[in-house]
């Protein structure tokens, strides 16, 4: 809307992901070129960037089929995804502390802030989002990654690996998570090795 005549215009952004996206404005057919400084390389000084991701908590997905994964159930605070395929804001969430398989393939909802949006045809998901986990974040990919709340809750499958107390780490059009925080249980454990017999 306009904030004030021929100076000044006020816009609400559409979901989206990125930074330094530029800005331009058009009317009546006329498009205004972004301004730009001199500090700035020649480079337009309207820029916007959207908010970094953060990951606030790690979830056995509830159709995982794996139940036997989770440790600790408590009541989340965020919204998640209930048995019935609704949400919840007071749900049980089902924190993964240990003994994933070291096969991979547990599905698991990665729940934080500023995610892709849902089903924006604009946002190629393949190369928009990245999750990766590891004792720094980044040694192992979760596969098959995508969204299934908008902006807050991702679904991927783990990958075979080995090790405890992962840090997971969310990456939206290059733009990385800090880790999870391991303090606040935000982390995740292959299963120990079992000995069955010995010849």
């Amino acid at each position: 809307k306009v904030a004030m005549d021929h100076t000044r215009i006020i816009c609400v952004s559409s979901p989206g992901v990125g930074v330094n996206l530029g800005v331009t404005v058009s009317v009546a057919g006329q498009t205004a070129r972004p301004p730009t400084t001199s500090g700035n390389n020649g480079r337009s000084s309207a820029l916007l960037s959207y908010a970094p991701p953060a990951v606030e908590d790690i979830a056995v997905a509830p159709d995982s089929g794996s139940s036997q994964l989770i440790d600790e159930v408590y009541t989340g605070s965020a919204a998640v995804w209930t048995s019935a395929g609704g949400t919840s804001a007071d749900a049980p969430m089902a924190k993964i502390i240990s003994s994933l398989p070291t096969s991979g393939g547990t599905l698991v909802d990665i729940t934080g802030v500023n995610f892709p949006p849902l089903g924006s045809p604009s946002i190629d998901m393949q190369t928009v989002l990245r999750v990766t986990y590891g004792p720094s974040g980044y040694e192992f990919n979760a596969v098959n990654c995508h969204v299934v709340q908008a902006g807050t809750v991702v679904r991927c499958q783990t990958s075979p690996g080995w090790g405890t107390d992962h840090l997971w780490v969310v990456t939206v059009a290059g733009v990385a998570s800090p880790p999870s925080s391991l303090s606040n249980g935000v982390a995740t454990s292959y299963a120990r090795p079992q000995l069955d017999s010995c010849s």
